[in-house]
């Protein structure tokens, strides 16, 4: 058995998902309506938990900011300090911090 979803289709947000057995199509199409827009605009569908992790977690990857992708990039604090007490701070701007500016520059969303 799968799992019910609500996906927008302009976007393909999903909105919310739960075993099939337990969310029938009407209440889906009310949560449809309650976003804005019209039926049509949504999917209701049933799809396996596995399909509908890797929607979610591609919403998650698109809905980050270049701050988060940057947390995400940087070494731990840890390492840092580390290899500013054996390189120098210039060494650890250009080696450590630099790269991942350039990969991630500030307002690129």
């Amino acid at each position: 058995m799968g799992r019910r979803y609500v996906k927008r289709l302009l976007d393909n947000k999903v909105f919310q998902t739960q075993e099939e057995e337990f969310f029938p199509v009407a209440k889906a199409q009310e949560i449809a309506l309650k976003q804005g827009g019209v039926l049509e605009d949504y999917e209701i569908g049933v799809e396996t938990e596995e399909k509908i992790n890797q929607w979610l977690d591609e919403q998650a990857e698109q809905a980050k900011t270049y701050s988060d992708r940057r947390k995400e990039s940087y070494p731990s604090i840890p390492d840092q300090l580390d290899y500013i007490y054996h390189n120098g701070i210039e060494k650890w701007k250009t080696d450590m911090i630099l790269p991942v500016k350039e990969k991630y520059p500030k307002g690129a969303e």
